[in-house]
Order: C-alpha cells, then sequence, then structure tokens
C-alpha cells in the first residue's frame, strides 16, 4: 500500500441537495465487516426517512483490500459502485461511506445519480480527517521481571504501542507494532532470548 494511504481519525458528514433530494453522506472509520455492519444499522436508524442508504467501503492493506458496496434499491451501478470508485480512487482505506437520500420528487435518470452519489462521497472527502495507515502487527512478549525495564526501553526505540501487561511467574507483554518495523524489533528481541509470539 503506497505510504501516502489515509486512514480516518473521526467521523464527518456533508449534505448535499441535487433537485430537492437530499444526499446525507457519512464517512465513518471501520476496519472489519462487522463493525460496517454495525454501523449501517446506525445510519438506517439515524436517518430512517431516507428512501436509500447506499453504501460503498474499502479495508485492509492493497495485500488483502476488502471491498463491498451496495446501490441499496437505486439502479443498479448508479450508487454502490460509483460511491466505491471515488473511495478507491482516493488513497483512503478503513473507511465506511454510507449516502442516505431523502427523495425530493424530481427522477434524476440513471446518470444524475451516479454523479449525485459520487460527489456527496467527494464533497466529505474533503472534510475527512485523516492519519497515515499503518499496518499492525499483533505480538506476545514473554520475559523475566529482571529484564522488564530494558525491553521497556527496546520497545521505545520502535512504532510500538503495548496493550495488556500480567505480571505472574513471568511478565507477559501483548501490543502491537508497525509491520514495517516488526523484523527488526522481533530480532532484536529474540537476540536477548524473549519468547515471542507473533499473533493475528
Amino acid at each position: 500500500m503506497s505510504d501516502s494511504t489515509q486512514v480516518p481519525t473521526s467521523p464527518c458528514c456533508v449534505e448535499l441537495e441535487v433537485k430537492k433530494s437530499r444526499f446525507i453522506c457519512q464517512l465513518l472509520p471501520c476496519d472489519n465487516k462487522g463493525t460496517a455492519k454495525a454501523l449501517l444499522a446506525s445510519v438506517r436508524s439515524q436517518f430512517a426517512d431516507a428512501n436509500h442508504h447506499c453504501w460503498a467501503y474499502q479495508i485492509g492493506p492493497d495485500a488483502s483490500l476488502l471491498q463491498a458496496c451496495s446501490d441499496d434499491g437505486e439502479p443498479h451501478g448508479t450508487a454502490g459502485r460509483p460511491m466505491l470508485n471515488v473511495l478507491a480512487h482516493a488513497g483512503v482505506t478503513n473507511v465506511l461511506a454510507v449516502v442516505s437520500r431523502i427523495f425530493g420528487g424530481t427522477k434524476l435518470g440513471t446518470g444524475g445519480l451516479a454523479r449525485a452519489y459520487s460527489q456527496a462521497v467527494k464533497q466529505a472527502l474533503c472534510e475527512l480527517k485523516t492519519v497515515a495507515y499503518v499496518n499492525w502487527q499483533k505480538v506476545e512478549l514473554q520475559l523475566d521481571y529482571a529484564n522488564e525495564n530494558h525491553i521497556r526501553q527496546v520497545l521505545s526505540q520502535y512504532n510500538f504501542q503495548l496493550e495488556q501487561i500480567t505480571h505472574e511467574q513471568i511478565v507477559t507483554m501483548c501490543g502491537r507494532i508497525d509491520e514495517s518495523q516488526s523484523a527488526a524489533l522481533i530480532a532484536a528481541l529474540e537476540r536477548l532470548a524473549l519468547v515471542v509470539k507473533r499473533l493475528k
């Protein structure tokens, strides 16, 4: 995935009006299909008076990019696919786009619909706050109490985020490392005779 790929840090919402139809676009941080389903249900509830809730998402890095979209009752190919095309060319991932349309009484035709749904997503992208995408690798470290402070110093030299630590017979640290640095970090830790497990 390109070094310039971004992920959203917070939701954003914009509204576009075309011939009295309202197109309300929300861009939502989303890193798995289950979250996408839950977010879509929330949007449907939030805008229960909308005639359609068309959506598209892309999740993950290029090597395992997950994409999906839906026209939600609009003519085939006039909503979900145009929305997904905008996302695909925007350099953003881990994002769900939902456009809720409230019909204004005038039919737009297939071309008009595709333009309206695309434009709604484009306008929302202009407002979206993002940070650089990081592909995280989860790891688990097992170490003696005597080594804990030293290992923390080693970890501080890398983009490592500690998520959980337990102190029992040994110290177990669970966290995640920027995948681009994982090989170097794991090699450094294994040289210290630590038990390192890569987690999914």
